[in-house]
């Protein structure tokens, strides 16, 4: 069962996105805003975007190509912690980090999306702020979700930890549960 939900690109939906890879940024404080879609070509054009708003204790980064058509890595940010989905074409399979070896208390993060919504997410589906960074940067270099990291494929909940072999983890930092 899919994660229902809109699949939009970001909250300026009437700019359209830049072809090649294009990185929109949304952040809450003092009022939630969002920025233009900035066309990036390199890491280093990805992190001078970032750089303005990585001090901010809640993002929203949305890393698109072609507008979401060949792909898209979206990063919502709360404190340390991120909440990383990677969609292979817009309205398209979907899949979500997460933290596999996670074995803490049974919490939730809040994470704002771009419409200013407050969801919880399962610490279970949430990794460090550093690697939702990497995650960007992967997929900035090599068009597809990071390898490294594990990832879950239209998970049932992510109010909740994946039950195991729920769901196939193609990741190669996965421990296979």
């Amino acid at each position: 069962m899919a994660i229902e939900g809109n699949k939009t690109v970001g909250p300026r939906r009437d700019e359209p996105s830049p072809s090649g890879f294009a990185v929109h940024v949304i952040w809450y404080t003092p009022v939630r805003s969002g920025g233009p879609y900035h066309s990036v070509t390199t890491v280093a054009d990805l992190h001078a975007v970032l750089r303005l708003y990585w001090d901010h204790e809640r993002l929203a980064v949305f890393l698109n190509r072609d507008g979401g058509d060949s792909g898209a890595v979206w990063v919502h940010l709360t404190g340390d912690r991120a909440w990383v989905t990677h969609f292979t074409e817009m309205g398209g399979a979907d899949s979500y980090c997460r933290d596999a070896r996670y074995s803490g208390p049974d919490e939730m993060v809040g994470f704002l999306l771009d419409n200013g919504q407050l969801d919880d997410i399962h610490r279970y589906w949430t990794i460090t702020r550093a690697e939702g960074l990497r995650a960007l940067e992967y997929f900035l270099l090599q068009g597809e979700r990071d390898p490294g990291l594990s990832w879950v494929e239209q998970p049932q909940s992510l109010q909740e930890p994946a039950e195991p072999r729920a769901a196939a983890d193609r990741g190669l930092g996965s421990d296979s549960e």
